[in-house]
């Protein structure tokens, strides 16, 4: 019993780390839950279900990174804009932790864009896509991530 409820609340903690993109909040989710079977030898979380918890770990990261190069490629990003993005979201995110990341992509896809001599319009266009995809992405993240908490919870209670 104790055991559960020290895993609860490490998911719980878990959880408020989806709330900020490129953090790996799930698959720390995922490990937490790992190690839980592990304890509990599996008689709670089962093979099958580590299966699906890892396949929604996996998922998680391919939004967390994926989100916002698609939405730049979709506002019509370069390549170049898409790394300068990246770097941004890095930059952004020590500068000015957790919004930052959010900046820092802006402004990366941004200035690439104008470095490219594109219009303020195209270079404004590829950034906002980059940004709305990004934050799309968290949120879906949260629900990755609550979902694998309230699974867990029915699991083991």
């Amino acid at each position: 019993m104790t055991l559960d409820i020290l895993f609860t609340v490490l998911l719980i903690l878990g959880l408020l780390l989806t709330c900020i993109p490129t953090l790996p909040g799930v698959p720390i989710l995922f490990g937490t839950i790992l190690i839980y079977a592990i304890i509990d030898k599996f008689t709670a979380i089962e093979g099958l279900h580590l299966g699906i918890f890892g396949a929604i770990a996996l998922l998680s990261i391919a939004i967390d990174w994926g989100s916002g190069l698609l939405g730049a490629k979709l506002g019509g990003a370069s390549k170049k804009a898409m790394l300068y993005g990246m770097l941004g979201m890095m930059i952004g995110l020590f500068v000015f932790p957790p919004f930052g990341l959010f900046i820092g992509l802006f402004l990366g896809v941004f200035i690439a864009e104008l470095l490219q001599f594109k219009s303020h319009q195209k270079a404004l266009k590829a950034a906002s896509y980059s940004v709305v995809t990004t934050v799309a992405g968290a949120l879906a993240n949260i629900a990755l991530g609550l979902a694998m908490v309230i699974s867990f919870l029915i699991l083991i209670w």
